[in-house]
């Protein structure tokens, strides 16, 4: 570590610092917990899944730091302050860094075989064209449980580095595991989208069977996990959105015991199922995802799929806490049925924000409707802006967003 990445570090840390000791933060955390408590105070706001190669302005989110350690959290600091200057909405800002475990897994057995589309060179975000992994009930038995591990001595050092490096400006907290319970969401890159529509059609007992199999090596993995103390109940984030910390009545662990599913958040989806029957919804998700919902406290449903005709299947899942609302979905429908059971949580269509035009009064009248729609019913309701690919690289319409969304959700 070299005087002048120390220097970068510990003066953006000091600004964070700064931020994070603001009366503003108590209060959104507040916030937050009333929500997930399901007695909001307002609908609230967040911005997430950026595409950073399209937000630099003026230089500020250039990395100058030479370790790359110290480079990844000179990134994460830049980005807190970028976000805390344009894209604010109700986020958080905490006293501490968040650092991941040096925490491995060997895989399920499986690996994706694709090709890719790239249409910007600097997006992460490209096409996908999946090679079917899985075609017979013989590759299904190709699924195994996986071994995870932890370099305990890298995850060591990283975390004396950084404390270093902080020079106790921040705090580090190093984060175990979040269990992605997106198996869909897989299970459709090994044997591919196509395919899988079909087979509704004309194979469904193969597709139940790799599911159940996926399910079973699955539920071994989070034993796996749970033994070996590799779950993190102290995390901020459940796909965008704030949740565990941000929960006074969530379940954690006791000083001395390992952490537990129970303790932690998972986030569950079968993206593609949105275009299928209820039935076969339920058939080929819901009767199968119902055992990974009881292994964890809380669940975040839902991604991409509408859902607002499909709740009364996810109903059946335990210990739902949040379901998605997507741009395809009815946000009449979706509120009258979810009522104040759960937080509904209003994706408005990212399209708006890369769009050749910005419309700023479609993008008000938009969130106003899932408001006062959400007020009609007694739905709670926060909003995330997110699976944002492209701002055309006009950056200020995202900044601009912000400000709407913040009016809209006080009731402008």
């Amino acid at each position: 570590m070299t005087p002048r990445d120390l220097t970068i570090i510990r003066g953006l840390a000091a600004r964070v610092a700064e931020i994070a000791a603001l009366p503003a933060q108590a209060e959104k955390r507040d916030m937050w917990k009333r929500l997930n408590a399901l007695r909001p105070v307002r609908p609230m706001v967040l911005i997430d899944e950026i595409p950073w190669h399209e937000m630099d302005v003026d230089g500020f989110l250039q990395g100058q730091c030479e370790d790359p350690l110290l480079r990844g959290i000179e990134g994460r600091l830049r980005r807190t302050l970028y976000r805390w200057e344009h894209l604010r909405a109700d986020m958080v800002v905490e006293p501490y860094i968040e650092l991941p475990r040096a925490i491995e897994s060997s895989g399920f057995g499986i690996t994706k075989n694709e090709d890719v589309a790239v249409t910007d060179k600097n997006n992460w975000i490209v096409g996908h064209h999946y090679k079917p992994q899985i075609e017979d009930d013989e590759d299904i038995e190709k699924l195994v449980v996986p071994t995870l591990s932890e370099d305990t001595a890298l995850s060591a050092r990283h975390s004396e580095m950084a404390h270093e490096a902080l020079g106790g400006i921040l705090d580090v907290r190093m984060t175990g595991m979040y269990v992605y319970s997106t198996l869909w969401d897989t299970l459709v890159e090994w044997l591919g989208p196509e395919n899988v529509l079909m087979d509704v059609l004309d194979r469904p007992e193969f597709l139940e069977k790799a599911m159940d199999r996926y399910v079973t090596v699955f539920e071994r993995m989070i034993d796996q996990a749970e033994d070996k103390n590799l779950l993190d109940d102290g995390l901020t984030v459940s796909h965008c959105s704030y949740s565990y910390t941000y929960e006074d009545e969530f379940p954690r662990h006791k000083p001395g015991e390992k952490v537990s599913a129970l303790n932690c958040w998972t986030d569950a989806t079968a993206q593609l199922f949105g275009s299928i029957s209820a039935e076969d919804h339920d058939r080929l998700e819901f009767q199968y995802i119902k055992r990974i919902c009881a292994r964890f406290g809380r669940v975040y449903y839902g991604c991409c799929e509408p859902l607002h005709d499909r709740m009364h299947l996810v109903r059946k899942l335990p210990n739902v806490r949040k379901v998605s609302c997507s741009p395809w979905c009815n946000i009449d429908i979706a509120s009258e049925n979810i009522h104040g059971d759960y937080v509904a949580v209003g994706k408005p269509n990212p399209a708006w924000v890369a769009q050749e035009s910005f419309d700023t009064d479609m993008i008000a009248a938009d969130l106003r409707r899932s408001r006062d729609a959400c007020a009609r019913n007694s739905t709670n309701l926060e909003y995330i802006l997110k699976d944002i690919s492209t701002v055309k690289y006009k950056p200020q319409r995202i900044w601009e967003w912000s400000d709407i969304a913040m009016r809209v959700a006080q009731g402008g």
